[in-house]
């Protein structure tokens, strides 16, 4: 109990810091709160996006099933995803495995199992 009060009392305090005194390029002033809501639509539009795409490729998918059955759909789509994925927040992250796992909201090693499962460390 007491290191789930000190877990919340410390994340609490990163929040406070955060709202208290944000860094200066996170301020949202009169004159980009504009930009700030449009980057949220853009978000949205972007999550649509991606399920849109797993639709019609898994549409696709059982279009050319012709009557055959398939097993193992989950795995199949976790692994097309997860790899580029991966691939791509690495890159973002400037190759920091702690900055991507983190960004990912996963635990580093849990992070590093996968990218050994999809050989993408060096």
């Amino acid at each position: 109990m007491e290191a789930t009060k000190k877990q919340f009392n410390h994340d609490r305090s990163i929040d406070n810091i955060i709202t208290i005194n944000p860094a200066p390029h996170s301020l949202a002033t009169a004159n980009n709160i504009k930009s700030i809501k449009q980057d949220q639509t853009n978000h949205s539009d972007d999550q649509t996006e991606l399920a849109t795409c797993v639709k019609q490729s898994l549409e696709k998918y059982f279009s050319h099933l012709d009557g055959h059955t398939t097993m193992n759909l989950y795995e199949l789509v976790i692994n097309e995803i997860e790899k580029p994925m991966f691939e791509t927040v690495l890159e973002h992250c400037g190759g920091n495995q702690s900055k991507a796992a983190l960004t990912l909201g996963m635990n580093r090693g849990t992070f590093r199992k996968k990218l050994k499962a999809h050989d993408l460390l060096d």
